[in-house]
């Protein structure tokens, strides 16, 4: 059986098969400046609270294929997931790609600049013409979103 097989781990002499893995959407709320109404006096300090916010968005990501082979093109697919009940309107993005420890980083318009609720936007899409060399021996990207009311979402893929 293949659940049998894939328990037993890889055969002795055969190299691990690495694919294209992601990580959880880290979410952070707009900085508040301070709670509306209410001033700090002597000795009382107001603070906002500490409750994590529930963001309604998580950073989804595609690669094709999942293993990729040597002289093989691929392309990687970034959307943000939007299971809430408002629209989330996008301002910014910043993508940042290490292969093998050369880090190519910079800012790029989302594709997508609203995710409708209960809708999936694609933010980013690699150029189809990327190759995957035989020699890489690690890979990944980290997507950082930021919508118009200064939310953060940010997630990894990582090829291991």
């Amino acid at each position: 059986m293949v659940a049998d097989a894939a328990s037993t781990g890889p055969r002795p002499g055969a190299a691990a098969v690495k694919t294209f893995v992601s990580g959880r959407t880290d979410k952070k709320a707009a900085p508040g400046g301070g709670l509306v109404g209410f001033e700090d006096s002597a000795g009382v300090d107001v603070k906002a609270g500490t409750q994590k916010a529930e963001l309604p968005g998580n950073i989804v990501f595609e690669a094709t294929p999942e293993v990729p082979k040597a002289g093989e093109t691929f392309k990687v697919a970034v959307f943000l997931s939007n299971e809430g009940a408002q629209p989330i309107p996008l301002k910014a993005m910043t993508v940042t790609t290490t292969v093998d420890g050369n880090r190519s980083r910079g800012p790029l318009p989302p594709i997508t600049a609203t995710v409708a609720p209960r809708q999936r936007g694609i933010v980013y899409q690699t150029p189809p013409q990327i190759v995957w060399k035989g020699s890489t021996q690690s890979w990944s990207m980290e997507v950082q979103l930021t919508t118009e009311r200064g939310e953060t979402y940010q997630n990894t893929l990582t090829w291991k």
